[in-house]
């Protein structure tokens, strides 16, 4: 059985575009390892790494209350706290962890 030319060419580009498509989600998987830090605030801020995220001061301005916050994907975002830091702390406050990853995290003040 001979198969038309036309056939196979049209083979070759729904593999090659296949290929394109599955070199797009492997790169975008990677985002997962994506790490940020919020603006400091009263010398505190709030980091985050590809699943983890904690709230962390380099000598807090003065002592202060705030819950730590996580924008989690595909579950509920988590909220922690309120936490309170004596003026001068510096050190890690607090840490959480997201299941699958965090997009981003953030120090809330009542």
């Amino acid at each position: 059985m001979r198969i038309p030319l036309g056939f196979t060419r049209t083979i070759a580009v729904l593999f090659a575009t296949a290929a394109v498509a599955a070199g797009t989600i492997a790169s975008t998987t990677t985002a997962a390892n994506a790490a940020g830090t919020s603006p400091k605030y009263l010398g505190c801020y709030a980091q985050w790494w590809s699943t983890a995220f904690a709230a962390k001061c380099d000598g807090a301005t003065e002592r202060h209350h705030f819950w730590l916050n996580g924008d989690c994907v595909a579950e509920l975002d988590i909220e922690a706290g309120p936490f309170t830091v004596s003026q001068g702390f510096a050190g890690t406050v607090a840490s959480r962890e997201c299941t699958f990853e965090v997009r981003r995290a953030w120090l809330s003040y009542n």
